[in-house]
């Protein structure tokens, strides 16, 4: 995927978008939604926790549009649809060794560390490398300066773009999670 997105430069989105559903189909539970009552009725075999016994086992819950609680069933035996996904914590674990090693060298010039990413407030060309398989490279973004209040609550001062509670107080803000 990194030889395309250097292929394509036009297309780096493209290529991104790509690369994010290829990993989430490899990564896929083998996963059912059902009620409670969908559960009683077509008799299906589920425990509370995992136990290889039984066929299913509830992993999660949470409401639908509709207002109904569905349980998230993953198959006990077969808990994602490609084996390979047993690999994504050790790709996570050696990506983020990657990306620490790469924020300690700059730290004082560390402005947010992401999942996926390091953002500086200078470009430093020499954090583009090839370590054995695995490959880092630079994005053309930038920052600019921007005031956090929360994760999801900001002020861009370069931009003067702000998210939607920046401007109430801190007893008035609510976490609704739905600032854009």
């Amino acid at each position: 995927m990194f030889e395309l997105k250097e292929a394509y430069q036009e297309c780096k989105i493209l290529v991104k978008l790509i690369t994010s559903s290829l990993w989430g189909r490899l990564a896929e539970f083998n996963r059912l939604f059902k009620t409670d009552e969908e559960i009683v009725n077509e008799n299906l075999d589920v425990s509370l926790k995992y136990d290889p016994k039984h066929k299913y086992y509830i992993r999660s819950t949470k409401t639908n549009r509709k207002g109904d609680d569905l349980c998230e069933l993953v198959n006990s035996r077969k808990p994602y649809h490609f084996n390979i996904a047993r690999i994504k914590p050790f790709l996570l674990a050696k990506s983020r060794e990657m990306i620490g090693k790469v924020a300690i060298k700059y730290i004082d010039d560390v402005v947010r560390i992401c999942t996926d990413n390091v953002t500086f407030n200078k470009v430093h060309d020499d954090v583009v490398f090839q370590a054995s398989t695995f490959k880092l490279t630079k994005e053309n973004k930038t920052t600019g300066l921007i005031e956090w209040k929360y994760t999801t609550c900001y002020y861009n001062h370069s931009t003067g773009y702000k998210t939607k509670h920046f401007d109430k107080k801190d007893d008035e803000s609510d976490d609704d999670s739905d600032d854009e």
